[in-house]
């Protein structure tokens, strides 16, 4: 593991932060950059409906949160290496 200037204390509080932060932004619509580590945005799943105009916010059936990794961590995560583990 890497180490940091940060103390645990100060880490604990940055992602309690961002705990704060992120979700709060995506309820005004935006989408979280977080530089190379990726971005969060809100995706929704929706009943369909014949005409624009009949959508309601009624119509919208689940909503979740999409993290897209930036191009660094997609590099790291396409190096991973598995392998099959058997029960002895």
């Amino acid at each position: 593991m890497e180490s940091t200037a940060l103390t645990r204390a100060e880490v604990i509080g940055v992602i309690e932060t961002l705990l704060d932060v992120i979700p709060d932004e995506l309820s005004r619509g935006n989408i979280v950059s977080l530089g190379e580590f990726g971005s969060f945005k809100v995706g929704i799943k929706t009943e369909g409906i014949d005409a624009e105009i009949d959508f309601t916010t009624n119509n919208i059936l689940k909503t979740k949160v999409k993290f897209v990794p930036g191009v660094e961590f997609k590099e790291k995560i396409a190096t991973f290496k598995f392998e099959k583990i058997t029960d002895k």
